[in-house]
């Protein structure tokens, strides 16, 4: 059971770097545990996001020490270079395909209402071909 360490920023960043590191982790044929944040760190935001977006049941906050000792699995947690060298060339077809299949859309409250999700990415790494 892999997990990755919370990287603090927006929304949009947290989440990205918890579906890099679901992919990265998807590759690895591991089990994705969740992203690990402190306790006094405050999550609702960002699970308010993954909620919207329909993964919310699948990607955690969740840390190594929630896990019980008599777990018999591996539990480590990934350094952010592991996750992040690669960049969103990690999300291939086939992890897209895999993502698109958890996805659990919530029910929608209000029909005069329509939610896009825009990611900032920061700086651009051009893929090479």
């Amino acid at each position: 059971i892999l997990f990755n360490n919370f990287m603090k920023g927006k929304s949009g960043k947290v989440v990205e770097e918890m579906l890099m590191a679901h992919a990265y982790v998807f590759h690895q044929n591991a089990t994705y545990g969740g992203c690990c944040a402190s306790a006094a760190t405050k999550t609702t935001v960002h699970e308010e996001l993954l909620d919207a977006i329909g993964l919310r049941d699948k990607l955690k906050f969740r840390c190594p020490s929630d896990f019980s000792s008599d777990h018999h699995s591996r539990i480590s947690v990934l350094p952010r270079e592991h996750y992040t060298s690669d960049d969103t060339r990690v999300w291939t077809p086939d992890y897209v395909d895999y993502l698109r299949s958890l996805v659990i859309y919530p029910r929608k409250q209000h029909k005069e209402y329509t939610i896009a999700v825009h990611m900032l990415r920061g700086d651009v790494s051009p893929v090479e071909q």
